[in-house]
């Protein structure tokens, strides 16, 4: 097994623009939002929680 297995088996966050994404050997799973676009502005409309 390398490192990087081993590390993802214990389970690691990564923090990124997106918010944060929870990895192990058999997922990853982040939030997800669905927004509205009008021109260069949108609204977020909606939140998909992966907890």
């Amino acid at each position: 097994m390398t490192a990087v297995n081993s590390a993802v088996e214990d389970g690691i966050v990564l923090a990124g623009p997106r918010g944060a994404v929870h990895l192990n050997l058999e997922s990853a799973q982040q939030d997800i939002y669905l927004a509205r676009a009008d021109g260069y502005t949108f609204d977020i409309v909606g939140h998909l929680s992966s907890s």
